[in-house]
Formats: structure tokens, sequence, C-alpha cells
């Protein structure tokens, strides 16, 4: 019975040193901001998702945005956050974006309190930026085909200050029953590696689109289909949005390409009798 006793003691006290080891620290990340430089980058418009949070060279996890992450450690501790993204703008396809710096830093950590922070990225340094438009010069790089004659128009801030949200200008591509399909090209040539290739697309739509690119060899001049459609928003919540669109497999493809081209294209959508698509801020990222 003395036995019994001192076992119950023993297992009491154990359990108690465990509940007490097991008190996590928090760290908490509401948003990971992007600072860029405007003229050579663009603006630091971005849907950054999730954290790939790593202490100690050691992976804490992928916590989707805003989290509280539990650590079971305390005192100072070094952290690196990457930035993670929803490519093509599938939750299935979260990955850690390839052209955003991760962001390091150190912490003190103490068991049962919470420490706030926000990282901030950067894009890489070895990076070009090519096909942007951001439709604050007057002329743009995004025209009708030959046999087109409806086009991308800017509006203004001034005219527009609930639409227009980057800069002072977007663009608007509208569509009805008469001119049921808009579809522009860029007019000027991309030299795009076989690498990694991102293009990113701010956009606000009451209308589906799609993007495409153009391809020219040697010997032939094609127009791909469009390898991502963007589904219409509802018309009552309508927002601004950003997509990464990982066009990689599709430049790789093309052997011994000259240059490739983008177009963007929007057709009425059945059930409607007009639609609108906005876009700013387009440009396709690779390494240099």
């Amino acid at each position: 019975m003395k036995n019994y006793f001192i076992l119950i003691i023993l297992v009491a006290f154990a359990f108690s040193s465990c509940k007490e080891d097991i008190t996590a620290s928090w760290l908490k990340i509401d948003t990971i901001n992007l600072v860029t430089s405007p003229t050579t980058e663009g603006v630091n418009s971005h849907d950054i998702s999730d954290a790939w949070v790593y202490m100690d060279n050691q992976p804490l996890g992928v916590w989707e945005l805003p989290c509280e992450i539990p650590i079971l450690a305390e005192g100072t501790h070094d952290f690196i956050v990457y930035a993670g993204i929803k490519s093509n703008g599938i939750n299935a396809t979260r990955i850690r974006y390839p052209f955003y710096k991760p962001h390091e830093f150190t912490l003190t950590l103490t068991k049962g309190e919470t420490v706030e922070y926000t990282p901030t990225v950067n894009y890489k340094s070895n990076l070009a930026f090519t096909g942007k438009e951001d439709f604050e010069d007057t002329g743009i790089i995004l025209t009708p085909g030959s046999f087109d004659t409806s086009k991308i128009e800017i509006i203004t801030k001034v005219d527009y200050p609930n639409i227009v949200k980057y800069g002072d200008n977007c663009g608007r591509m509208t569509v009805n029953s008469i001119d049921s399909i808009v579809q522009v090209y860029t007019d000027l040539t991309l030299n795009l590696p076989q690498g990694q290739v991102f293009m990113e697309i701010d956009y606000m739509n009451s209308n589906t689109f799609a993007v495409g690119l153009i391809s020219q060899t040697v010997t032939s001049f094609t127009v791909n289909d469009p390898f991502i459609q963007i589904n219409s928003q509802d018309e009552n919540d309508l927002k601004w949005k950003k997509i990464y669109l990982d066009i990689t497999n599709y430049v790789s493809y093309i052997s011994n390409p000259l240059y490739f081209e983008y177009y963007i294209v929007s057709s009425l959508d059945s059930d409607k009798s007009d639609g609108i698509v906005y876009l700013d801020n387009i440009k396709i990222v690779h390494f240099n």
C-alpha cells in the first residue's frame, strides 16, 4: 500500500513536469510586407498568403497568414521566413515564391507569451522584369490584333477614385452584346529564359478573362492556347486581387525560341449582357 501511494505521487509529479515542459512560446505573424523599387520592379502589390518559417535552420512548418505558431523553446533564436504564394491562384499549389528574398531576424521567446513580428521581403537582386505594363504612361504595350478594333482603355484615379488602386491609372477591358470579345497583344518582343518564369497580374473582373503566350521560332509563329483562365468575381463584391502565373513549362516547351509575346482576351460570359476586366501591374519576372 505504501509503494502504491508512492507510485501515485511519482506519476502525478511526472504529469505535472510534462505539462510544464510543453508550455509553448508563441510567434504571431499577421502579414508579410513587400518593399519594391517602383522604377525597376513595379509597385509593392502582392498576395503573400503563407509564411514558411524556420528556427535555428529547423522547419517550423508552413502557416497560412495570419498565424500564431506554437514553439517548444524559449530564449533567443534565429528565424528565417520565406514568403509563400498560391501558384496560379490555386490553393493546392502553395509554394515559396522563388523571386522574393527570405527575411532573417532574431527573437527572444518566453514560455506562455506571444511575440508579434512582421517580416519584410524584397525581390532578389538578380532578376529581370519584362513585359511591364502599369498604365502610367501615355502609350501602353497592349494593342488590338490586326483585325480587332477593341482595346484596353486607360482610366484615371481622378475620374474613377473608387476603381484605381495603384498609381494614377489602370486598364479597363469592356465586353458587351455588341463587342463580345476583347483581345489585345503585346507590341514588343520578350526574351524569356528556359528557367523559372512567372507572370504577375493585378486584376478586378466582373467577366472571365484569359492569358496566353505567343512564340516565334525560326520556322513557326504560334499563338498558344490560353494557359490560365480567371473566372469572374461576384459583381456585388468586386475587389482587386493578384495572381502569380507560373509560365515556366510553357516557355521551356518551345525549342530555340526567337522571342515571345503575351495576349489577354475576354469573351462575354454567356449569362451576362456586359462585363468589365480591370488590369494593372502586369509583369513577367525571371532570373537574369
